[in-house]
């Protein structure tokens, strides 16, 4: 079992606290802390170094008596000796450090990965058919009778308001003639509405169908209707001139 020891200034300001630790990654049994010939070395140590020691895979820490300074662990004055647990804090001067156990990775056993790989098998399988299913399905629907003249009876019903909406616009239709046009093909829109509405439950696929592409050419007419260059107002008829053209025509020469 290994040992990590982080090593920094004990913080005084809100920034000290942001600041990067030196990490120590140890696999030996003893460990020293003190100088600078050490394997923990601290700014200002004197006298004879502290130790870490492993003995029976139980971490203790070592003080010499000799040593008139102070160590703390856990903010409590080192006597002598004392155990090691995971996370403890050590202070020595301005130095802060903590000591880390670090175990190594288990392996993962063969019957764990036979058991992931069986499992991942079938959640993906399980997707598989419930895509496949999904898929079957709205297929079957699309091709059933009874979803196919729903569609068709929603599609009509879906165009009659897109359209008696947009013919319901008379800014778009600048000319008198498209005006009246539009509110005649608007009114034939309205009857065709109000027909589909009483007899819904009687038209067959076909007949809606044929109503469907009648709405598709009200469709083409509203873009040909709207369109600038078709809103030309009709000229006025000429009279006298048609009446002198009738004239000239009927005098024999």
């Amino acid at each position: 079992m290994d040992c990590i020891i982080t090593i920094k200034k004990k913080p005084k300001l809100l920034q000290d606290y942001f600041v990067r630790s030196k990490a120590y990654h140890f696999k030996n049994d003893r460990i020293t802390i003190g100088n600078e010939e050490s394997d923990c070395a601290l700014a200002g140590y004197s006298g004879p170094p502290a130790r870490i020691v492993r003995q029976g895979g139980i971490h203790y820490f070592f003080f010499p008596p000799a040593n008139d300074s102070k160590f703390l662990i856990n903010n409590e004055i080192v006597q002598e000796k004392q155990l090691l647990h995971s996370g403890d804090s050590m202070i020595y001067g301005e130095a802060q450090m903590y000591f880390y156990l670090h175990y190594d990775k288990v392996g993962i056993a063969a019957s764990s990965k036979l058991l992931s790989l069986f499992t991942k098998i079938a959640v993906t399988s399980v997707l598989i058919i419930q895509f496949l299913f999904i898929f079957f399905l709205i297929s079957w629907f699309q091709k059933s009778p009874i979803w196919n003249n729903q569609l068709t009876r929603l599609t009509v019903i879906h165009k009659i308001d897109t359209l008696r909406y947009i013919y319901k616009r008379p800014k778009k239709f600048t000319a008198q003639l498209n005006k009246t046009l539009a509110n005649e093909i608007y009114q034939d829109i309205t009857e065709q509405a109000r027909f589909i509405r009483q007899n819904s439950a009687i038209l067959t696929p076909d007949q809606m169908k044929v109503i469907l592409a009648d709405l598709e050419q009200y469709r083409k007419y509203y873009y040909w209707l709207s369109s600038p260059k078709n809103q030309q107002s009709i000229p006025e008829i000429q009279l006298n001139q048609a009446v002198k053209n009738v004239i000239q025509k009927n005098i024999p020469k």
